[in-house]
């Protein structure tokens, strides 16, 4: 009577009571067996795991064939992980008992710690073969096979399992995610609501992730916050919550859920990795950069933490550093297609294009339809004069798709982008925001005739061929689909064509307080005007290149006739104005023209007269970009009037939508223009550098364009225009 009691208090949880119990019975008889094994049962429930060996060794010693006593035995050793000594319990059972499904039992779970899995579920296998019934047995079978992928035999274990116990709760649970894993997301959520009444976390979480795959934000927030009351230290259930509530557009709510998971485990890379691409979303890169270093650190073999870290270091210049970010990640995973790409892209801005080619061709032989890589590596083909092969990958990119669309929910607006394979094409990636609008990407010179006639809705039309000497042959389509087009037409080609160097000049001309020195144009050699040598001295560049590529400055008659002798294309030759200011330094301003209003975006100052605000170290010099700010605070102060009409005029005479002018100011007040066109880049600075200063007129260029696409696309104008959107050398 006195054992019924102590185990009654044993199978009720009251496990004191129960040793209090069984105690009583052993100071009256040392050798009850039963009192020693079930004294041993309660103390390894207890942690006391060497008591409980020595108890229930006593008890198997008074009663060697009592298979319940060695089958506890075994467990206490697995407990104690002395392993062997648990397989030896198992052993004798069998000796005992060859048919003893609980030996079997014991001996997969003794492999299973050992991990030595597919020998545990042949044990598991082999005690269902003896005791069908033995729902333990198949619930841990169903587990390993889970575990191996084999989802269908899982799910088939799982469904026996609650069939024999319908309030198992842990199996409808891991039935669940072994549908889900096949894809079947409504049985999944099916058998995880029939684990709901045990209210555990990973339940509620994973429901959440169904909800989430099926594009039900608010049910799926919902589950997670659940799973967070359950557990309120469940990290991956606050990640899960943050990555809802950034879907949902409530970035600081995600962002707190990013930091609450950080903090409760601050080694979890995946929220590291979570909140980095938040803030690099919000321009904030080095911090960013911070949470991707942490992520690296927590987990050396993630590669998706070196590749983020490498789009941070791309971001931040850091252009080395981006390279190793990139090699790790290949490292990592070596067909890692999107960090060979990335590679490639890094490398041929630090100008190794041999490094920039090996990487294009390797993403083409994992993906021979990746469409960047061709164009890419035809970029790199193209420059090194080897065509026919670039051709053909321009070709092959394009042939096999030309349209590309990406929306948004967000979206109030869809513009459809025309753009063609040459190296004009205005840069994008910042100046429409994929938030609010629809975007169409059309590389309009490969369209088919027909495709005009098949193109998805749109509301206006962008043309981003900015550069007339770069364009390719996309006249007849483009020619085409304006016959057709009845959208609202921003940049017309024909107003883009008198943008080119040569035809500037004529452009402007009349245009008071303004110095626009000539331009002409040489197909080759022969074609130069010998008076020409007069001009000195004069800067010789090749037509099809940007950015100051090729750019030449001649000074004597013998340095003009080196260039017209190494000529190997079509060059423009312009007057070289000596516009270094009366402190030495050379000035070069930008504006941008957003509806024909100018805007300003930059000054780089500069000891060299090729300036460029990359190379100008403005960072370097705190009076450089104070007197930088003070161009964007009032550029009619520091232009004048007159000079500030004069910018006014020009952004009229080019009757552009998007355009903008690198200028500088002359002694007598003039302004010198260096360009005029449609393919300024503009783009915002890291939030936490030295040139966040500029990115509140950034944003209002940016603001002001987005406004002007919002216009349009309300009103139809009489005249339609054409544009488009660069996606060449795009960064993943």
């Amino acid at each position: 009577m006195e054992i019924l009691n102590a185990l009654e208090h044993h199978r009720a949880g009251r496990l004191a009571e129960a040793v209090q119990g069984y105690q009583q019975i052993l100071l009256a008889d040392p050798d009850n067996a039963d009192a020693l094994h079930l004294m041993g049962n309660a103390a390894c429930q207890l942690g006391d795991v060497d008591f409980s060996i020595s108890l229930i060794s006593r008890a198997c010693t008074l009663s060697p064939e009592n298979t319940a006593y060695l089958s506890s035995l075994g467990m206490a050793y697995r407990a104690k992980k002395l392993f062997e000594q648990a397989m030896d319990c198992y052993s004798r059972i069998l000796e005992i008992d060859p048919n003893s499904a609980s030996a079997y039992f014991g001996i997969g779970n003794t492999l299973q710690n050992q991990g030595r899995l597919e020998e545990a579920a042949q044990s598991f296998a082999r005690a269902l073969e003896l005791n069908p019934g033995f729902i333990e047995a198949r619930y841990n079978l169903a587990n390993l096979e889970k575990s191996f992928g084999k989802y269908t035999e899982a799910i088939t274990n799982y469904r026996i399992a609650v069939s024999s116990k319908p309030d198992f709760a842990d199996a409808y649970h891991n039935m669940g995610s072994a549908l889900y894993a096949l894809g079947m997301l409504d049985e999944a959520l099916a058998s995880y609501e029939q684990a709901l009444w045990c209210n555990l976390p990973d339940t509620h979480n994973n429901i959440g992730n169904i909800y989430f795959d099926k594009g039900q934000l608010e049910q799926a927030l919902g589950c997670y916050q659940q799973a967070i009351a359950a557990k309120p230290d469940y990290a991956e259930a606050h990640n899960n919550l943050g990555i809802t509530l950034r879907r949902l557009g409530k970035l600081q709510d995600a962002a707190a859920a990013f930091g609450e998971a950080i903090r409760i485990a601050p080694a979890y890379a995946i929220a590291h990795l979570n909140l980095g691409d938040l803030l690099m979303d919000s321009n904030a890169v080095n911090e960013a950069a911070s949470h991707y270093e942490h992520a690296v650190s927590a987990a050396p073999g993630m590669a998706e933490a070196h590749f983020n870290l490498g789009v941070a270091r791309n971001r931040q210049n850091d252009l080395q550093a981006a390279c190793a970010c990139f090699e790790r990640a290949i490292a990592c995973r070596p067909d890692y297609l999107d960090a060979i790409y990335n590679l490639g892209v890094v490398n041929g801005r630090l100008a190794r294009m041999a490094e920039a080619e090996r990487c294009y061709r390797q993403v083409l032989d994992l993906d021979p339809a990746h469409v960047n890589a061709h164009i890419n590596l035809s970029a790199i083909l193209m420059e090194d004069g080897r065509t026919a092969e670039a051709k053909n990958h321009i070709d092959l990119a394009y042939s096999q798709k030309n349209l590309f669309e990406k929306y948004s929910p967000e979206a109030n607006k869809t513009v459809l982008i025309l753009f063609d394979a040459g190296k004009g094409n205005l840069n994008l990636t910042h100046l429409i925001s994929e938030k609010t609008n629809n975007l169409i990407d059309w590389m309009i010179e490969y369209a088919p005739a027909d495709q005009v006639d098949k193109l998805p809705g749109y509301d206006l039309v962008f043309n981003a061929m900015g550069d007339p000497d770069t364009t390719g042959d996309a006249v007849g389509p483009v020619s085409r689909f304006l016959k057709v087009c009845r959208k609202p037409l921003l940049n017309h080609p024909d107003k883009v064509a008198r943008t080119a160097r040569n035809k500037l000049p004529a452009l402007l001309h009349g245009i008071d307080n303004l110095l626009v020195p000539p331009v002409w144009r040489f197909a080759d050699s022969s074609d130069w005007d010998e008076a020409i040598a007069e001009q000195l001295p004069l800067l010789i560049r090749p037509v099809h290149t940007q950015g100051g590529i090729g750019l030449v400055l001649a000074t004597t008659a013998t340095e003009l006739a080196q260039c017209r002798a190494m000529q190997s294309g079509p060059v423009y030759v312009s007057r070289f104005i000596d516009f270094r200011s009366t402190d030495s330094w050379f000035r070069k301003y930008r504006m941008i023209f957003i509806d024909r209003k100018p805007y300003p975006y930059h000054l780089a100052i500069s000891q060299s007269w090729m300036v460029h605000y990359y190379t100008a170290d403005m960072e370097s010099f705190p009076w450089k970009l104070e007197e930088e700010k003070k161009f964007l605070q009032h550029p009619e102060a520091v232009l004048g009037t007159a000079g500030m009409q004069a910018i006014q005029s020009i952004g009229a005479r080019m009757d552009l939508d998007y355009a903008g002018i690198d200028f500088s100011i002359m002694p007598d007040g003039r302004i010198l223009v260096f360009e005029a066109n449609p393919t300024m880049l503009v783009h915002p600075e890291n939030t936490e550098g030295a040139l966040e200063h500029k990115n509140v007129y950034v944003r209002r260029i940016f603001d002001a364009f987005e406004a002007l696409l919002l216009l349009r696309s309300i009103t139809q104008p009489a005249d339609i225009i054409v544009n488009n959107r660069n996606t060449h050398a795009s960064f993943q």
